[in-house]
């Protein structure tokens, strides 16, 4: 049975999401529990509109700070979640249509290697492809493209803002990993300036938000659904 890419993917970002909804839930919970509260004392009543006032304002005041490392948190989620899902589509693809794709001249292999797949390498050759060209990168829309394009044949269609805003999250991803938060000259020869969306200078720190989460879920949506309709193996 042909996988279903599109929907395995979207079931990977909503297990995502409840990072960002769990939270709010246990908040809404709490306030609901804290309203039906009537009839106090005064003095008690007091506090608790004042508790319910707090908590009414907690993304944007006491825990704002660890609201915000959330949306940090499931960019890199979702990038992982992508690249897994682009790696395991590549794969499929790949050995499925043996006679069809495309080979780079430079993978090689030894009797050695050749054994160690018992001398069949049609259901390992996109395992192979992976391991032997160490310029696929799954987490790299440019990489994903002429990966596409040498090896299966397949241009992805897809419109350039839709691909600026991957390529922005992406490499947001990459600084929040491994830059602790910090923009530097690398992101920023990568990203360029119709793609930097919050416009990061060198040295501002990555700070994602709400709106970004729905960006990022879109357009990975998009990326994935472009990639899918191709071929659906």
């Amino acid at each position: 049975m042909p996988i279903n890419y599109q929907e395995d993917f979207n079931r990977d970002l909503e297990n995502i999401e409840q990072l960002i909804s769990a939270p709010i839930a246990v908040k809404d919970i709490v306030l609901g529990n804290l309203k039906k509260l009537e009839r106090l004392p005064y003095t008690e009543q007091t506090k608790v509109n004042n508790t319910i006032r707090l908590i009414e304002n907690i993304e944007n005041d006491s825990l704002k700070k660890e609201f915000d490392i959330i949306y940090n948190q499931v960019c890199i989620l979702a990038v992982s979640a992508l690249s897994a899902t682009i790696e395991k589509y590549f794969v499929n693809y790949v050995n499925s249509n043996v006679h069809d794709v495309g080979f780079n001249k430079n993978i090689k292999l030894d009797f050695g290697e050749l054994k160690k797949y018992n001398f069949n390498l049609k259901p390992e050759l996109g395992k192979i492809f992976l391991e032997k060209d160490n310029s696929i990168n799954f987490q790299d829309l440019q990489s994903i493209l002429r990966s596409f394009e040498i090896y299966l044949k397949i241009k992805i269609e897809i419109n350039e803002e839709i691909k600026n805003y991957i390529i922005f999250y992406q490499q947001c991803r990459h600084i929040i990993v491994h830059k602790n938060c910090k923009v530097d000259k690398d992101f920023l020869n990568k990203v360029d300036e119709n793609a930097n969306f919050k416009k990061y200078r060198l040295g501002d720190t990555i700070q994602l938000d709400e709106k970004d989460w729905s960006n990022i879920k879109s357009s990975f949506i998009e990326l994935i659904k472009n990639i899918s309709i191709n071929k659906n193996k």
